[in-house]
């Protein structure tokens, strides 16, 4: 455990195939986990409730729409009285192999939000089965680069956080110091089978606000693409520990 207290807030939707992986990853540094369900329906609520240091929160929505996430992500963390807090997706994970000399170097420096080297995991086979005491950028065959999001900062001197559509952006205020620093290993191609079936379920739940507008839109490529792009990044893939700053 890091010597700063660090609160996490994410977003779920049934997330049980790679919860117990991902829990792994939040208990080395956080000091509390807000989970922020949408009607998840396979056991990822009761997974997640049963630790006393995640805090299980249901939110209704019309599938995916962005603006709702946007609300919760631009304000759930305010208040919170942790050195710094962490703001994403279920599957987008901060990782460092010396995350408290990375966090001394930013306090020492007086940096108050990171921009994080970002790294598309890219497997062929599925979801690996869960080990005990390996982490899942352990068990998979590698990553590629990819464009970062601004998912953690100190509730203390950022005033608002104000995100665009799906994160990627923000237009913080407040005493904002940017820092090159720290990984999000993001766990989202984890072999064709698992990337498929959820996009199907992702472009099913997309809202009538999102199509609209046209955000999350990728979720309506086709198979092919969907195939093709994954085949391009296994080719480029390197190994995640070569990725790692």
């Amino acid at each position: 455990m890091v010597k700063q207290s660090i609160d996490i807030y994410v977003l779920c939707w049934n997330e049980m195939q790679i919860a117990p992986f991902i829990v792994d990853y939040w208990k080395r540094v956080a000091r509390h986990v807000y989970v922020f369900d949408n009607g998840s329906t396979d056991g990822s609520i009761e997974y997640l409730s049963s630790f006393d240091w995640i805090t299980v929160e249901h939110y209704d929505s019309d599938g995916i729409n962005d603006l709702i996430y946007l609300k919760i992500k631009n304000n759930c963390w305010k208040g919170s009285d942790a050195d710094w807090v962490w703001v994403s997706d279920f599957d987008e994970i901060l990782y460092s192999d010396n995350f408290q000399e990375e966090l001394d170097y930013l306090d020492n420096n007086g940096y108050t939000i990171v921009k994080p080297n970002w790294i598309n995991c890219v497997s062929k086979t599925n979801v690996p089965e869960y080990q005990e005491g390996k982490l899942l950028h352990e068990l998979i065959d590698g990553g590629v680069y990819g464009g970062p999001k601004n998912i953690f900062f100190k509730p203390s001197e950022i005033k608002e956080i104000n995100y665009g559509p799906g994160a990627h952006f923000c237009q913080p205020t407040g005493n904002v110091k940017l820092a090159n620093k720290l990984n999000v290993i993001h766990f989202t191609n984890l072999g064709v089978e698992y990337i498929l079936n959820r996009n199907h379920l992702y472009r099913d739940r997309l809202s009538k606000v999102n199509k609209s507008m046209g955000f999350g839109i990728h979720y309506m490529y086709t198979d092919d693409k969907y195939v093709s792009d994954m085949e391009n990044d296994y080719k480029n893939r390197k190994p995640i520990e070569d990725l790692l700053k």
